[in-house]
């Protein structure tokens, strides 16, 4: 992470200093007053205040990205709020994972843990035991962040992993089936087992008011993760200009 750290991009948390102790390592940061969470307080935020607030956040996982690091814990706790001038600072790198580079030839990356991010922000090739996640799992994350900022409430809320998939499947659709998806360990025992899991596609997207702000959450909230926008993508999206 140290590269991240001295990145000093506008939109990471500050590391501002540490010292360690014989028990621990402690680690200084910059001191906000809210977070996100606090900051929706369960109402839908301005469109214009989202919108800036989104960008925000889709600059700063760009930016962690690009350091080849995959945060796996997006969520509004996680992501501070200056109120002068209004911006959104991501924190929070403890579940934070360096990825290897994708270089032919290279050792295969090893298999990633399924036990992160906090439940109603997870992506659903993790709820479905991918080992090899990746990137893309951040976007989702971001998604429905979005989403959260225009309703005031997340879009999937259930307390388990199973809950949360039929969720995902009865408000954007069961996935059709595809190489990408039944190469995830429990794509076919959720889809096989469970007739009620066949969902249609929604003829309206539930998810943000018609226009180029839900472009940028449908392209965030695509079931397949190789289908889904990139950070660095979503940053130049027209919404945004």
């Amino acid at each position: 992470m140290k590269e991240l750290a001295q990145s000093k991009h506008p939109n990471i948390l500050k590391l501002l200093g540490w010292r360690g102790t014989h028990f621990n390592m402690q680690l200084i940061f910059e001191l906000y007053d809210q977070d996100l969470r606090k900051y929706v307080n369960g109402k839908p935020l301005h469109l214009r205040v989202s919108r800036k607030l989104s960008h925000d956040v889709f600059r700063a996982v760009a930016c962690v990205h690009s350091h080849c690091i995959l945060h796996r814990d997006i969520k509004p706790p996680n992501i501070l709020v200056r109120n002068q001038p209004l911006a959104a600072i991501l924190g929070d790198f403890g579940c934070a994972r360096k990825l290897l580079p994708n270089v032919e030839g290279a050792s295969q990356q090893q298999p990633l843990t399924q036990d992160v991010c906090t439940l109603w922000y997870r992506a659903p090739e993790i709820l479905l035991s991918h080992d090899n996640y990746g990137y893309a799992s951040d976007v989702w994350s971001v998604g429905v962040v979005m989403v959260e900022m225009h309703n005031g409430i997340p879009p999937f809320r259930k307390s388990s992993e199973i809950g949360m998939l039929f969720d995902m499947f009865k408000k954007l659709g069961t996935p059709t089936w595809s190489k990408e998806l039944t190469a995830m360990r429990d794509f076919r025992g959720v889809l096989g087992t469970c007739a009620f899991a066949q969902f249609p596609c929604p003829e309206v997207f539930p998810f943000g008011s018609p226009g180029q702000d839900q472009d940028v959450i449908r392209a965030a909230l695509h079931f397949c993760p190789s289908a889904r926008i990139s950070a660095d993508v979503a940053i130049h999206h027209a919404w945004f200009s």
